[in-house]
């Protein structure tokens, strides 16, 4: 089997689990290393379910693009020498998204 045929055997079965759960969940993380797919399944979530789908990655570079942003250059360091912005924030950045007064 391929690696389109196993991406779209644990979609499925990913699906077939969300739907026999009784309620959604609030928040479904999908987790993996740079192009295992995460943004293809979470296309897939948000087409079948409606969810809103946050990219950590879409933020960052966002972010490292905004004029005067209080990270910009830090991001586009970390990003220009392959190593991981601090957690910290990258959290404040989300956090920032899911604010009630940001919605």
């Amino acid at each position: 089997m391929d690696i389109a045929g196993h991406e779209d055997m644990w979609a499925r079965a990913f699906f077939r689990t969300i739907r026999t759960m009784s309620q959604l969940p609030a928040t479904v993380f999908v987790l993996g290393p740079p192009g295992s797919g995460k943004g293809t399944q979470c296309k897939r979530i948000v087409e079948e379910f409606g969810y809103v789908h946050l990219s950590a990655g879409d933020l960052l570079r966002e972010e490292r693009n905004t004029p005067g942003s209080q990270y910009g250059e830090l991001i586009e360091n970390h990003i220009r020498n392959g190593t991981i912005v601090p957690v910290e924030i990258t959290c404040s950045l989300i956090e920032k998204v899911l604010l009630p007064s940001s919605l």
